[in-house]
């Protein structure tokens, strides 16, 4: 009987023993719909393939301790959570905002830019009415992406400090940016 016949549950019982033919075979039935999910997810292939490597390189390397039950939904929410983290990553990096912003920028009508700039303009009109430790607060919040904990440490404050400036913020904002919300 070769491994091409063993179902899922005893192949993932061999990679606990450092069986590399049951992990060939894992890779063999699987690798594809989890290229697929990530590429259709991501639309690179190089992306896809970045992720599809890590999903089984995690998986060899983990594989004395990892128990699982049902391989191809480990697998697959694997590939989920790895294209969430990779789009995560890449909605925060400074260089793909700049992109998004400039294609953004050229696809724009007069308008759009006009209401832009006056979003804008009310925006640091509304930051700076705030206090000074609230606007820190909301800034580092909001634009520099730092969590409670961390700005709560960098302050030097509590972490309902920072809720409520980030609390207070946000509803004195609301009252200058009125007219541009829903």
């Amino acid at each position: 009987m070769s491994y091409a016949d063993f179902p899922d549950d005893i192949l993932a019982r061999l990679l606990r023993t450092s069986d590399e033919q049951a992990f060939r075979e894992i890779y063999q039935r699987h690798w594809q719909r989890l290229y697929r999910l990530a590429l259709r997810k991501t639309s690179s292939t190089i992306t896809a393939e970045e992720i599809v490597q890590d999903i089984f390189l995690t998986l060899w390397d983990k594989r004395e301790t990892l128990l699982i039950q049902k391989v191809e939904a480990y697998l697959v929410s694997s590939a989920k959570y790895a294209v969430i983290q990779h789009l995560k990553a890449r909605l925060t990096d400074p260089q793909t905002l700049e992109t998004a912003h400039e294609q953004t920028a050229e696809n724009q009508t007069t308008e759009e830019r006009l209401l832009l700039n006056d979003l804008r303009a009310a925006l640091d009109t509304g930051l700076a009415a705030l206090p000074p430790k609230t606007e820190t607060v909301f800034r580092m919040s909001r634009f520099e992406q730092l969590t409670h904990t961390e700005i709560a440490a960098q302050l030097e404050l509590s972490e309902k400090s920072v809720e409520y400036h980030i609390t207070s913020a946000l509803r004195l904002l609301r009252v200058t940016l009125r007219e541009f919300l829903p």
